[in-house]
C-alpha cells in the first residue's frame, strides 16, 4: 500500500487559470517505486496523486482500475495527456517527458497547459 502526503497539485489552463486536482500525492523516485506504481491498489481516491520522475510511459499491469494521466517535461509544460487509461494497457507516454502524473479516471476535465506542484 502507497503512503500518500499532504501536496497540491494544480493544473493551468490556456486561460491561466490554476485548478486543484490533487491534494493527497505520493512520489514515486525510485526505480522501484516507479516499476510498482499503483499496481494492486485497490483504488485512488478522488483529489488523490501519484508522480513518477523521471518517467516518460507507464503500464497499466496488474492496476484494478483506470487513470487519467498528464505527462509533463522538465519544466513542467503538459507536453501530453491521457484520460481513461484501462487495466492491462501501456502508454508510450512522450519522450520530452520527465514527471508523468497519475490521477482518478475523470479527473481531468479541461486541457491543462502547466503543473504546479506546491
Amino acid at each position: 500500500m502507497v503512503k500518500f502526503v499532504k501536496r497540491n497539485i494544480y493544473i493551468v489552463d490556456k486561460r491561466g487559470d490554476r485548478h486543484l486536482i490533487a491534494d493527497k500525492v505520493v512520489v514515486a523516485d525510485t526505480a522501484i517505486s516507479r516499476l510498482k506504481g499503483l499496481m494492486f491498489e485497490k483504488e485512488l481516491k478522488k483529489k488523490h496523486a501519484m508522480i513518477l520522475f523521471p518517467c516518460s510511459s507507464i503500464h497499466m499491469f496488474f492496476m484494478r482500475f483506470p487513470i487519467d494521466v498528464i505527462y509533463a517535461d522538465k519544466d513542467l509544460n503538459v507536453v501530453k495527456i491521457c484520460k481513461n487509461i484501462k487495466p492491462w494497457r501501456v502508454d508510450l507516454g512522450h519522450k520530452k517527458a520527465k514527471y508523468t502524473i497519475e490521477l482518478p479516471a475523470g479527473t481531468i476535465k479541461q486541457s491543462p497547459e502547466k503543473v504546479i506542484l506546491e
